[in-house]
């Protein structure tokens, strides 16, 4: 091995040495980089992608989804109803005022 082989060898490692350096800063900056953009979708600021459709045979409603659907349901069900017996409760006292108001 002669002096420019060592030189050789030496300038080879640092290219190297400077190439691994360089990778290992961009896939940090890229790991940083994703870290944060799956932060900023979680707390809602950045949109998060569509979910992927389930087709075929696998494709079925999860219970939660069943449930969700359930409380909405009872919810719409009771709020109508609820609504109905106000309406009719103010016209039968509204009536009930103006027959007392009739018969005086």
């Amino acid at each position: 091995m002669t002096v420019s082989d060592s030189i050789e060898g030496q300038q080879n490692r640092g290219a190297s040495a400077k190439y691994h350096t360089t990778h290992e800063t961009q896939t940090s900056n890229r790991a940083t980089k994703q870290m944060l953009v799956r932060a900023l979708r979680g707390l809602g600021i950045l949109p998060k992608g569509l979910a992927k459709p389930v087709v075929g045979p696998k494709a079925y409603v999860r219970w939660w989804q069943r449930l969700r659907s359930l409380v909405v349901l009872v919810a719409i069900v009771v709020g109508l109803g609820v609504a109905v017996a106000i309406v009719v409760g103010v016209v039968v006292v509204g009536l009930a005022f103006l027959l007392e108001n009739a018969i005086s």
